[in-house]
């Protein structure tokens, strides 16, 4: 989450021309609004859809239209799922 003023932006990894996150991995930086904080989760409560992926790692110096390499595993803090997010964060 970037915070620039009044506004928050995420970098939102986009889909290549065949559907595939991991054929194009270009970045696009996104508005959106911010719900409940807590304990390290953010609920975002709009400008995201259900299923995007966002950047959670290396922002300082990301740009829109960076490319980037996903990697799996473990991100810090949990699995990658929602199932220890609090309520109302998660999926959005």
């Amino acid at each position: 989450m970037i915070a620039r003023g009044p506004t928050q932006h995420v970098f939102v990894v986009e889909r290549s021309d065949t559907g595939s996150v991991d054929d194009g991995q270009t970045v696009r930086r996104r508005q959106v609004e911010t719900g409940i904080r807590r304990d390290g989760w953010v609920e975002v409560s709009a400008g995201l859809e259900a299923g995007q992926r966002v950047v959670v790692a290396g922002l300082q110096g990301l740009r829109d239209g960076d490319r980037v390499r996903i990697e799996s595993g473990d991100i810090e803090g949990g699995s990658g799922s929602d199932s220890d997010a609090p309520n109302g964060a998660g999926d959005p």
